[in-house]
């Protein structure tokens, strides 16, 4: 082999080194910057169902404080229904004593 068969063999055996190298460097950060891409695109999917967790709380809740409401504002119609009734009975008793009354007057 001559001298210069030789330092071209060097050569492209150091290039191919540096190339190599050059590879799995490169790879090497990319895959690092992609792992930090993944995680915060994790971070803001874990961020966003929180937030959606708390919403649906919220809406439990205030569904929750509805149906109490509207529960209590049934029971109060029941029973002012039934007051109502009670009242138109009396009102009613009460007319017909003042009717017997006026009946017993007119016949004195």
């Amino acid at each position: 082999m001559n001298p210069i068969t030789i330092i071209s063999l060097v050569v492209s055996c150091i290039m191919m080194v540096v190339g190599v190298s050059t590879f799995i460097i490169t790879q090497s950060r990319n895959q690092k910057s992609d792992i930090e891409k993944e995680n915060s695109v994790r971070d803001e999917m874990k961020s966003s169902l929180l937030e959606l967790n708390l919403m649906t709380h919220n809406i439990n809740s205030t569904t929750n404080d509805i149906k109490a409401d509207v529960k209590s504002l049934t029971k109060n119609v029941n029973d002012i229904d039934t007051r109502m009734a009670l009242v138109e009975r009396e009102q009613k008793a009460m007319w017909n004593r003042i009717d017997e009354i006026k009946e017993k007057k007119n016949a004195q």
